[in-house]
């Protein structure tokens, strides 16, 4: 899902994607097609290409999870892509290293690599693990010096629903009552824990009103067997199979019950307090990352379930408090952009001119300071006096929290240029915009730090509608946005008030059909 997840956002702004896919039981090829994808299918080999296996090719942890040898994938691999000759060849899989890559080199540009588990070597141009507490030095020896590595939660590649539905999400858990649980353990659930959760549920210390959902694939074998025991508990209890609507389910739900693995990065995103069962051994590290900053309880699929489980419950519903600050730090794990950010970085590899915008830090501040209380800055701003750094770091801390702001850094080359600040202030997709860049900018920096906000905000942020405004005296403004492609919709007459004197202020707005249409002229 999460290759899926990145073709479908690098499909949305223009690129074209193919996947090759092995036949593994439980594949995902019938919707990658419907999707509208070209695939391309592997078989999976008999035993005997096993016994044929280079002795040169190491053996990893995983590696009869391929369903081949690397060897005969390669070569397989290197039969389809050799004439897509792809500028970026995606891989996700733990039975593949550099082995691997290194065959396919002379058929592709660059490599992505999406792994977690820093195990083994790669050879590629951006790795991708989006484990939360990862850290680069992970990966020390096992790519190569050139490689762009982006380590943590910030690059987790969920897709754009989460984003969507988390500023809803979060804002329905300032109640903190316990009215509806969501159960959800893989999609297949191989080993029928679904049914054992549920059973355990019946003498659960749940309040009469409360709702229970399970959501499974429409192919589990025990579809059946869970539904049975759903029909008995004494709460109005859902199966769902095959869901398209998973973020918004979340988003509804009060406590969800689940296994760790990527759903927790879901979870996370929309603040959703956990109940994790660890049902595998490489989920643990996960489990206690995210147990030691309160996003999660974990419980171990042993003989002690069913205490563990309503010891949690009774906790949950006397102590409501306890919810609310579960979800306050799972929230704080990631914003669920991180697709938008990975696709920013095999952007820049395009640019002759290294050109981006990325999240703002607390060791912004000080520059980014530097540049408000310039008086060529903050002559125009509405709070024109000189701000602390002090003031500064609280406003930062406040809203860099607020899931409805984007406080964003401009880079050239990797030198930090400009300040853009996009505030949602509708659920249907309108936003505020300010900006400024830095008093020693070169020339023209300006018109790269507008096309980039504007990319991040109808491409990213997926919005209706971007507002600015300006005071009547700033020309350079009201010339700028209209470079960009702005329409002036009004004015507010005296609308700002300096201590001295009343200033109109000029209101713009640039709608997303707008601005589509502004590119696709640019590019004819």
């Amino acid at each position: 899902m999460r290759c899926l997840t990145l073709a479908d956002e690098l499909a949305h702004q223009g690129a074209k994607c193919h996947f090759i896919c092995r036949e593994h039981e439980g594949h995902l090829i019938k919707l990658i097609t419907q999707k509208g994808y070209d695939t391309y299918k592997l078989e999976v080999e008999s035993q005997d290409i096993f016994n044929k296996k280079n002795d040169n090719e190491p053996v990893l942890f995983h590696s009869k999870w391929l369903g081949s040898t690397q060897e005969e994938d390669a070569r397989k691999t290197k039969e389809i892509i050799k004439t897509l000759q792809p500028e970026w060849l995606v891989i996700d899989h733990y039975a593949l290293d550099s082995y691997w890559e290194k065959k396919l080199r002379p058929h592709y540009n660059n490599i992505l690599v999406i792994d977690d588990l820093a195990d083994r070597k790669h050879d590629c141009e951006v790795l991708i693990d989006q484990t939360f507490g990862r850290d680069e030095q992970d990966y020390h020896n096992l790519a190569p010096n050139h490689c762009e590595i982006l380590c943590g939660t910030t690059y987790a590649l969920l897709r754009p629903e989460f984003s969507k539905w988390r500023q809803y999400s979060l804002e329905r858990r300032k109640d903190n009552s316990l009215q509806h649980v969501l159960i959800n353990l893989g999609g297949v659930d191989k080993d029928n824990i679904t049914s054992h959760i549920l059973e355990l549920l019946k003498k659960a210390p749940l309040p009469k009103s409360c709702k229970v959902t399970v959501v499974m694939g429409s192919t589990s074998p025990w579809l059946d067997a869970v539904t049975t025991k759903a029909n008995q508990l004494p709460w109005y209890t859902e199966v769902k199979t095959g869901v398209s609507n998973m973020a918004e389910l979340m988003a509804n739900s009060d406590l969800a019950i689940g296994a760790a693995g990527s759903t927790s990065w879901e979870r996370c995103c929309l603040g959703l307090p956990t109940i994790m069962l660890v049902i595998a051994d490489n989920q643990m590290d996960i489990a206690n990352n995210l147990r030691s900053i309160n996003a999660v309880k974990i419980v171990l699929n042993d003989h002690n379930l069913a205490q563990v489980i309503n010891e949690y419950l009774c906790e949950f519903i006397k102590m409501p408090d306890k919810l609310k600050a579960m979800s306050q730090s799972s929230a704080d794990v990631l914003d669920g952009r991180g697709v938008y950010t990975v696709i920013e970085h095999i952007k820049s590899f395009h640019n002759e001119i290294s050109v981006k915008l990325r999240p703002m830090q607390s060791s912004d501040l000080a520059l980014v300071i530097s540049w408000r209380n310039h008086i060529d800055i903050r002559r125009y701003m509405y709070t024109q006096h000189e701000i602390s750094l002090t003031e500064h770091t609280n406003w930062f801390n406040k809203v860099s929290k607020d899931s409805s702001y984007s406080l964003l850094i401009f880079e050239l080359d990797s030198e930090p240029l400009g300040f853009v600040n996009i505030h949602r202030i509708a659920q249907c997709g309108i936003a505020d915009w300010g900006f400024y860049t830095s008093p020693d900018a070169p020339k023209g920096t300006g018109s790269k730090l507008g096309a980039q906000a504007l990319d991040y905000a109808f491409n990213i942020l997926r919005l209706h509608k971007l507002c600015g405004q300006a005071l009547d005296f700033n020309e350079a403004s009201r010339k700028f946005h209209k470079r960009l492609g702005f329409k002036e919709e009004g004015i507010l007459e005296q609308h700002h008030f300096d201590g001295k004197k009343y200033y109109d202020v000029i209101c713009f707005g640039l709608l997303a059909h707008e601005y589509y249409l502004i590119i696709n002229n640019n590019e004819n």
